[in-house]
């Protein structure tokens, strides 16, 4: 007998897209994505409009299709959170580019896509690119804003 291997086409990643992320100095609050070649994800972060490097995109499908080259595009932290449309007792994280972090979903798991995640922390690591401690920080405050939210359990989750 004999053996059938299928190689995969492998793609160089562009020199662009192994920069570190620059917010630079200016203060514009640009939402934007920035390929991250340690983890092979895009992830996003805050431009401040000037002096930033070309590891920049202005949506998560434009920083895939340009960081991995030949790879199929598949989004995830640019997806819509999925809607709550049934009482299952679920609850998940997803990022919201909006807010520019993760939120927490009660009921979530009746229609579901990607941008699903078990903790705020597993959230923030996949689709934000900030600093591990600044992250548990803000996880800290938004899960505190939710179990305050709970107590409450009439106000609109945040």
């Amino acid at each position: 007998g004999f053996m059938v291997s299928a190689l995969a086409a492998t793609y160089a990643t562009p020199h662009i897209c192994l920069k570190p992320p620059v917010v630079g100095p200016c203060k514009a609050l640009l939402r934007s994505w920035y390929y991250d070649p340690s983890t092979k994800k895009c992830k996003a972060f805050i431009y401040g409009g000037c002096q930033g490097n070309s590891n920049r995109f202005p949506s998560e499908v434009k920083c895939q299709q340009t960081c991995l080259p030949g790879v199929p595009v598949e989004p995830v932290c640019s997806l819509n959170p999925p809607k709550a449309t049934c009482k299952t007792g679920v609850y998940s994280w997803s990022y919201d580019q909006g807010a520019g972090h993760c939120r927490f979903h009660l009921h979530a798991g009746c229609k579901t896509n990607a941008n699903r995640f078990r903790s705020c922390l597993e959230c923030m690591g996949r689709c934000r690119g900030m600093e591990p401690r600044k992250a548990k920080k803000l996880c800290w405050k938004l899960t505190d804003q939710v179990i305050k939210k709970i107590w409450q359990s009439s106000a609109p989750l945040p």
